[in-house]
């Protein structure tokens, strides 16, 4: 006997498939598989809930990621602005007022080892007015300021509470008077320059003239103190060359020194000094440039070489 193939259903989703069995029997809808309508929807919501849940799981990396940066961009946007230092400023004038307001403010400064810096200049330095917090007092910073007037070799800022400031100072000690250009400085002995005041209280210093003479001064002091009787006699050093040194003695004479073996060149003419009283006679230019020999020459323009112990002409 002929039979017709039956055509194989589509499958179709599960509340469709609950919809269309719904009207058959109980029976029919038992062996589809669908008990009930409650049990259908328990199963549904169960399952629903276990795809909600695994969603979130799967998702929350990615969600706290995205607020952390939120986070950061908002801070940044906000440091940008100046937000932060406002509030920081404000913060700080407050907590300064109200320490200053209960006994904690500057009401006196004290200076130790003030001789020749100005007074003026180093308050101005110390940048305090009567009544600031000490406690937001920055020592640090006003030492350094202070460390850069003129005259002030070291500083030490030191709080004294409750309401005081002291500082103590080292000033520089000048060594020589410099002349540049027509115009007289005070000079220390690592050659920088002090000051272009005071110079009567240092009338007594050595003069030193010409470019490099600043830096070269504590070298040449150090040359002359082995050599006391002309240091006496010199008035002002020349520096030439910013390599050498001319000497101008209290008589006028000239002593050109070498730019090498100083210490020889003045030890030969302290030699011949005491042997035939050279300053005594009637010269204007001694040259000690040449190794061993020293010319003298005189006023009449006549030029004479000696050398330890004779004469040559």
């Amino acid at each position: 006997m002929f039979k017709m193939k039956r055509k194989k259903s589509k499958s179709l989703r599960p509340g469709r498939r609950f919809a269309l069995l719904w009207h058959r029997p109980a029976q029919a809808r038992k062996r589809a598989g669908v008990a009930s309508r409650s049990t259908y929807w328990k199963k549904w919501r169960r399952n629903r809930a276990r795809s909600n849940r695994y969603a979130r799981q799967q998702m929350a990396p990615y969600g706290l990621f995205l607020m952390a940066a939120g986070v950061s961009l908002m801070l940044m946007l906000l440091w940008a602005s100046g937000i932060f230092d406002i509030a920081r400023e404000r913060f700080d004038d407050a907590t300064a007022h109200f320490l200053a307001d209960h006994g904690l403010g500057i009401n006196q400064v004290s200076v130790a080892g003030r001789k020749f810096t100005d007074k003026a200049e180093l308050y101005e330095a110390l940048n305090v007015r009567p009544g600031n917090s000490l406690f937001h007092f920055d020592i640090v910073s006003a030492r350094q300021r202070i460390e850069q007037l003129d005259w002030v070799d070291q500083a030490s800022v030191t709080r004294l509470w409750p309401d005081s400031i002291h500082i103590s100072l080292v000033e520089r000690r000048p060594i020589v008077i410099w002349q540049l250009d027509g115009e007289l400085k005070l000079v220390d002995r690592t050659g920088q320059v002090i000051s272009s005041e005071h110079l009567t209280e240092f009338g007594n210093l050595p003069h030193v003239v010409g470019v490099g003479a600043a830096e070269a001064a504590s070298d040449y002091l150090k040359l002359m103190s082995r050599h006391p009787f002309i240091n006496s006699r010199v008035r002002a050093a020349i520096r030439v060359g910013a390599r050498r040194w001319n000497l101008r003695l209290d008589s006028g004479v000239d002593v050109k020194l070498p730019d090498q073996g100083e210490h020889e060149a003045l030890r030969l003419m302290t030699q011949l000094e005491e042997q035939h009283r050279l300053l005594a006679r009637d010269i204007s230019e001694i040259d000690l440039r040449v190794p061993g020999r020293l010319f003298l020459k005189l006023r009449s323009n006549k030029v004479v070489q000696m050398k330890s112990p004779g004469v040559e002409t």
